[in-house]
This record gives C-alpha cells, structure tokens and sequence, in this order.
C-alpha cells in the first residue's frame, strides 16, 4: 500500500478531508480444507478468517475518493485465548485490538500532515474514551456516533442526559438508502435535530491514565418522527458526538450531513 499513500498524501495537500474508518469482516471458513493449518484466526467462536480496518479519504466539500490513508488486517492467528480469559479490561488501549481505532487516526495525521483538515468520522465502536481525550486538535475533529451509556456533566458538573435535556433547533428530511442485508428499501426520514454540550468524564478504569478528567463535547441528537401508519422496522435515532463547535441549526445540519459519508465506505470498499 505504500505507492498507494504517497500518491493520496500528494493529492490532498492544502485540503480540507473527510477521513471514514469502520472494520470489516472476511470469513474463510469455506476454505478451512485447503489453508494451511494455523495460518488464519478465527473472527468468531468458530469461522476461520481476517478483519480488515480501512481509512478511506473524501473530500470535504464534494465527497471526491482520494483513496485510502491507512489499512490493517488483523489475524488472530496464535492467539490461544478469548478476550475474557486475558483479562482484557485491564489492559491498557495500546495492548488491546480496539487501538486499531487510534492507529489509523495516527496514521493518518502523519501521512495526510499537509491537509488543510481532517474530520474524522466512525460509527459507534469508535467511541472509545481516548479518541476524544487525545485526537483532536486545531486541525484534526472527529464526529462519532455514540453507543454508551456516558455519563455527562454540564458547565456547572451538574449530571446530564444528553437525550432528555437537549435543545431542539429544527426538522430536516434524509434520504435513507435502501440495504439489502437488511431487506430494507430507499425512503425519506424526517428528523429533528437537537443539540446541546456536555463534558463526558473519564472512565473509572482509566484512573491512573493521564487522560484528562473530561472532555467537552457538543451532542447532536437525530430522532425520526413517525406517523401511526409509517411503518419503519429500525427507525433513525442517532446520538453524534463531536469535538466541532456546534451552536446552530445549519451546524447541526453539517455534522449530520458529516456523518452521513461513512455510507461511503460500502460503496468503496465493500
């Protein structure tokens, strides 16, 4: 991949990206007669196969490809024992599989350091406490989708819930494509946006870290409105998290429209 960096580091030079992460799963199982014995982990209690973590780089302003700024197979090949039986909380982030989440950031700072800016964007598995408390800076922001139960403080360290206290700014209508693993078809979703900040507070497992104590964080909640006769399987309710000052309806508005490129990532790396 190494041509392959140089020529997407050359061509981005003075502009502003998009930069998508996500992981992938590729099962060999169907293959388990003629591998070699031991070459290959398993992704699963039992089918044989790779994980495969990508950083695909888009233009800010149109969604352009540029190509790719950091991929990693993970085999877990020789790996003898589960997550459970290591111990796997008390690890540090770096000995966990999960750094692959931070390790494609740091790879992409430093191949892409002559970006205007990098918006890096992920869907829940990201959020991962030390993405937030050492990868943003004047130059690099991130907008990830939550999936925990964080505990978040106002300005006064007050406890706050982000879904309940919110400051509604306005409804907007996304057209939701159709998935075809999930036998679902292309419709319009009206959603209404809601905004408000919020430090999110270290974890108790990272006591001794020298992450900082908390973070500031600006969370904007998606809600799908639904009529009594729309019948929608998985309705849109997203919780977005972002280190981007966001004040107004227009703001919430980008981050959304932000976040909406991973859907990206299928159609370039599928």
């Amino acid at each position: 991949m190494e041509g392959h960096y140089e020529s997407v580091a050359k061509k981005v030079s003075g502009k502003d990206l998009i930069c998508i992460q996500d992981t992938s799963e590729y099962m060999y199982e169907h293959h388990r007669g003629i591998l070699k014995d031991g070459s290959l982990g398993k992704i699963n209690d039992t089918n044989l196969g790779v994980r495969v973590h990508p950083m695909l780089v888009l233009d800010a302003h149109d969604e352009f490809a540029y190509g790719f700024s950091s991929l990693e197979i993970i085999n877990r090949a020789g790996q003898s024992k589960d997550k459970h039986e290591r111990d796997y909380k008390k690890l540090t982030i770096e000995e966990k599989e999960s750094y692959r989440w931070v390790q494609a950031i740091l790879n992409t700072k430093q191949l892409l350091h002559k970006a205007k800016s990098l918006t890096i964007v992920a869907d829940r598995e990201s959020d991962i406490y030390q993405v937030w408390s050492r990868i943003p800076d004047a130059r690099t922001h991130l907008v990830i989708r939550s999936s925990l139960s964080r505990v978040f403080k106002n300005e006064h360290g007050e406890n706050v819930d982000p879904v309940v206290g919110e400051k509604r700014m306005g409804r907007i209508t996304l057209a939701i494509p159709a998935d075809p693993d999930e036998k679902t078809k292309a419709r319009e979703a009206h959603i209404e946006l809601f905004v408000q900040k919020a430090w999110t507070r270290k974890p108790k497992g990272l006591k001794r870290s020298n992450d900082p104590d908390s973070v500031p964080l600006y969370v904007i909640v998606a809600k799908e409105v639904l009529n009594r006769q729309d019948k929608v399987q998985d309705p849109i309710e997203w919780i977005l998290l972002t280190d981007i000052e966001t004040k107004t309806f227009q703001d919430a508005i980008s981050i959304v429209s932000i976040y909406k490129s991973r859907w990206n990532m299928n159609k370039y790396s599928g």
